[in-house]
């Protein structure tokens, strides 16, 4: 369905896509004006890795019935034709524009399409009544559904593939959708010609336009303004100045690359293939930042730094790369370029304010090129070897506030740690795969000799271990208690521990921590959960206005989940009364349903026989729901009574109550986390691995 001069743009598509095998950034960079196009851009990488993983086989036939990923394609283009007609009619459309010509075309071909599908229905429709089969009852008491048969089916299938539409929609669909399209032409008969262009609005709002596209939060390397800018010369000099305030420099590649590996069965065949693909996409690196190096205007404009390099995470996944041994000069060559231009591209980013470094080399150039950046602030550092050596004038970077790095630690990392003098927000999150016998025993705490030259503490305000060792949270206890003397401003602890902390190690911890204005403290992972635990809280803590523990059942377990705590719910509710300020709290106590008024019928019957199983199973299905709900609203009721400042209570894996407190202090009614409020106040509360929620929070 071509909803206007498809045909044209279709050429340039195809012939930007000529290098899709081995680059798949297909449409990337083209610019999304029309309706539906940013939905047929993503069908189109579908179609594209669906043929690409069955490449060399015979594609599947379309069938009517099918909704596939070729149809996803003519289904976009035919939303768009019918869109496009009414937006004519209502005064809003895409930004091509709303002019006569355009009009004029789309008008022919959809006073065609609609004449010739009526007719189609008034010779070869018959509107039909279904019933739905709803577990053996009677006709009466069936649910139907009208539908819209066309016989022969072949009349129907000739129709659409003259107009090359969707085989999504069912006849009786279509005919709705046409009938819409006709009601709001009659509503508005006469079309609204655009009068002015996008290129003949002021400077001004052309700007604020540019300005809102790069705010999309989840357009992280601003491809909106980079698309618009690319229509013309004039938008292009406007886009300029937000399309590089986010930019992405990367050795990467795609799903459809890997659906190309994947279809390959000899090693070899894979190994060279992605050699040749290491090689294109370290040569698009360097022409990247050869650009970057000739436009230092673009340079200065970045705020926003990724440098990626995944290729080491798909050699563990897909096998070794082959490389020649006439190649390797070359890749050298190419690696040695690299790392020469990146550092001076660094040195004229002077406004970056945030960058992340993902399976890079970290050398000590780079370091002195982020050490002339006086705007930095968060530095991140994922699946990266440092290799800075010993150096006895280290470059210091006092503008870097958060730090935040992932697995595998190096034992340069600490060293990295100490250039920065400032730093507020440390995060550490170690590999999902815990079980993994190589990082058992990989501990993420410093040696004692570079603890005795390095005291982060005196600057750090919050600290995230994820997924550590129980040896690691006691060295930090250690290390704290070194630090006391020199003063602690540590605000918010996380720590998630694999297995789980034991009663010495979590008193230690505690009382290592007393000597910090802490307020918020997470604590996943502890195997002794005795009510006196919440009692030497608030005395060491008393400052403490967020907590969370979660109980793991057993040594074995390493995720969070629901447990069952050692004593009842209310035995602990009542410990919550020695916290004054305590407004969040946190944990994974189970609610038992198996005995509860709901399941009580069921066992004075005796349970029902195999033959009542489904029936039983849905019931006990709703029973669970039920009682779990009530009684997380019951035991969220009792903590808020005993505890009068409390205002969230999140019970993990499950629900999250608000407090609507009254003027004298009572409690109400709770609310459901049915909203998007409080979802972020849950975030804030636990921030997860990352510690972005927490430094956003304050100034």
């Amino acid at each position: 369905m071509e909803s206007e001069d498809e045909r044209v743009l279709e050429e340039s598509r195809i012939d930007h896509m000529h290098d899709t095998l081995v680059n798949a950034h297909v449409f990337e960079g083209w610019p999304e004006l029309r309706l539906f196009e940013h939905e047929e851009h993503e069908a189109r990488r579908t179609l594209l890795s669906y043929r690409s993983a069955y490449a060399g086989e015979s594609f599947p036939e379309i069938r009517p019935s099918d909704c596939s990923v070729k149809d996803n394609v003519a289904l976009c283009r035919l939303r768009r034709f019918f869109a496009v007609m009414e937006g004519f009619h209502k005064g809003c459309l895409d930004l091509t524009g709303r002019h006569l010509h355009r009009y004029q075309s789309i008008s022919k071909r959809y006073a065609d399409f609609s004449n010739e599908f009526r007719a189609l229905v008034r010779d070869h429709g018959n509107k039909v009544v279904r019933y739905v089969d709803n577990y053996g009852e009677d006709e009466a008491g069936q649910a139907h559904r009208e539908e819209l048969e066309i016989r022969p089916i072949e009349a129907y299938e000739a129709f659409l593939t003259k107009w090359e539409c969707a085989h999504t929609y069912t006849p009786l669909e279509l005919l709705d959708v046409i009938e819409r399209a006709d009601s709001s032409i009659r509503q508005h008969p006469e079309p609204i010609i655009q009068k002015l262009c996008l290129t003949q609005l002021p400077p001004e709002i052309m700007h604020n336009v540019m300005l809102i596209l790069s705010q999309d939060k989840f357009d992280r390397y601003k491809s909106k303004p980079r698309r618009l800018g690319a229509t013309c010369r004039m938008l292009w000099s406007i886009a300029q100045n937000y399309m590089y305030t986010s930019t992405r420099l990367q050795v990467a590649y795609t799903i459809e690359h890997m659906a190309i590996v994947n279809k390959m069965e000899v090693n070899g065949q894979k190994g060279r293939f992605l050699a040749k693909l290491l090689f294109q996409m370290q040569g698009r690196l360097i022409d990247e930042l050869q650009t970057l190096l000739n436009r230092p205007d673009a340079c200065r404009r970045i705020r926003f730094l990724n440098i990626d390099d995944n290729w080491t995470h798909l050699a563990r996944f897909m096998g070794p790369i082959t490389i020649e041994e006439h190649e390797r000069p070359g890749m050298i060559q190419k690696q040695q370029t690299v790392a020469t231009l990146l550092p001076h591209v660094l040195s004229l980013a002077t406004n970056v304010r945030e960058i992340s470094f993902g399976g890079w080399d970290i050398s000590l150039a780079i370091m002195r090129a982020l050490s002339s950046n006086r705007h930095l602030r968060k530095i991140d550092f994922t699946r990266c070897a440092i290799n800075i050596g010993a150096d006895p004038n280290p470059p210091y970077l006092p503008s870097v506030d958060t730090f935040e790095f992932c697995f595998p630690l190096d034992s340069n990392t600490w060293t990295v740690v100490s250039m920065f003098p400032n730093l507020r927000y440390l995060s550490y999150a170690n590999l999902r795969s815990s079980v993994d016998t190589n990082i058992r025993n990989i501990l993420v705490m410093p040696e004692p000799d570079v603890q005795a030259r390095l005291n982060p503490f005196n600057t750090l305000e919050a600290i995230v271990l994820d997924r550590v060792w129980p040896a690691d949270v006691e060295i930090l206890t250690v290390w704290l208690q070194a630090a006391r003397p020199s003063g602690l401003r540590l605000k918010r602890l996380r720590i998630v521990v694999h297995g789980g902390l034991f009663r010495e190690e979590i008193l230690e911890l505690i009382d290592a921590l007393s000597y910090a204005p802490l307020k918020s403290f997470i604590l996943d992972g502890i195997q002794w959960a005795d009510p006196t635990l919440l009692v030497r809280i608030a005395q060491k803590l008393p400052h403490l206005e967020s907590l969370v523990l979660l109980y793991r059942d057993s040594e074995r377990q390493m995720s969070r989940k629901y447990a069952v705590w050692p004593h009842p719910p209310w035995i602990y509710a009542q410990q919550l009364s020695n916290f004054p300020r305590l407004r969040h709290f946190g944990w994974n106590s189970k609610i038992e349903s198996r005995y509860t008024p709901y399941t009580l019928p069921w066992i004075e019957d005796g349970y029902p026989e195999l033959d009542d199983l489904v029936r039983f199973w849905k019931a006990d299905i709703d029973a669970d729901e039920n009682d779990c709900e009530e009684g997380s609203r019951s035991i969220a009721k009792l903590l808020g009574a005993y505890c009068p400042s409390l205002q969230y209570v999140v019970f993990y894996s499950r629900k999250s109550y608000p407090y609507e407190r009254q003027n004298d202090g009572g409690s109400s009614e709770f609310a459901f986390n049915v909203h998007l409020s409080l979802r972020e106040e849950h975030y804030w509360l636990d921030p997860g691995p990352r510690i972005k929620s927490w430094y956003e929070q304050d100034p």
